[in-house]
């Protein structure tokens, strides 16, 4: 609760923020898929060259609440940040076994660093936010297989790898993450271990 309430702290004036003319105006302002309600061509039309479904999804959520008001937008930016707070805790905790110092420390330097400002601060970041919000439940996923060799915890973690990619294609990343994890976990090298990073290689 202490990061959460530090955090909010933090970040709560962004909610009395508006949209600023840079890339605002073209994910929502002058986006006449949002404006005219066409779902389809919105999630499938490259924006400033990349594609990200979710993300445009969520803006769509948005667009149905306040139009061109941002207040909604930069609240839907706040809580995702502050969800992702808590997955960066519990992350750490994990990879820690249980370390509440290293935890508590990872999380708050995590939601209060100046270099999250831009990510929650700015509308058309919401990308940022929300790949970051389902990498990291990737990440916890996998150190949940990498500890019991849970095949459900593999499966959720492929699901929750390709909603980070639908959210914003840094996410590609995301297959080195788990090989530092398999490090950290000093899994031994195998062809098991190569096999089993296939499929987030070829989604990546």
């Amino acid at each position: 609760p202490v990061i959460l309430v530090v955090t909010l702290l933090a970040y709560f004036p962004v909610l009395n923020a508006g949209f600023v003319s840079w890339d605002d105006g073209e994910y929502v302002l002058e986006n006449t898929f949002l404006k005219n309600g066409d779902l389809k061509s919105l999630l499938i039309t490259p924006m400033q060259g990349n594609i990200h479904p979710l993300t445009m999804f969520s803006l769509f959520i948005n667009y149905l609440i306040s139009a061109d008001n941002a207040w909604s937008y930069h609240l839907f930016n706040l809580i995702f940040h502050l969800i992702n707070c808590f997955l960066v805790f519990r992350l750490a905790m994990s990879l820690s076994k249980d370390n509440m110092i290293i935890s508590f420390t990872t999380a708050i330097l995590f939601g209060i660093h100046p270099v999250h400002v831009e990510s929650v601060a700015w509308v058309a970041e919401r990308k940022d936010v929300l790949y970051t919000l389902f990498f990291l439940v990737g990440l916890i996923s996998y150190t949940r297989y990498a500890d019991t060799n849970s095949r459900k915890q593999y499966v959720l973690t492929i699901l929750f790898f390709i909603l980070s990619l639908l959210s914003k294609p840094s996410a590609v990343i995301f297959p080195l993450a788990i090989l530092c994890i398999d490090f950290l976990r000093k899994r031994p090298l195998s062809t098991r271990l190569f096999v089993e990073k296939i499929p987030f290689f070829a989604l990546s």
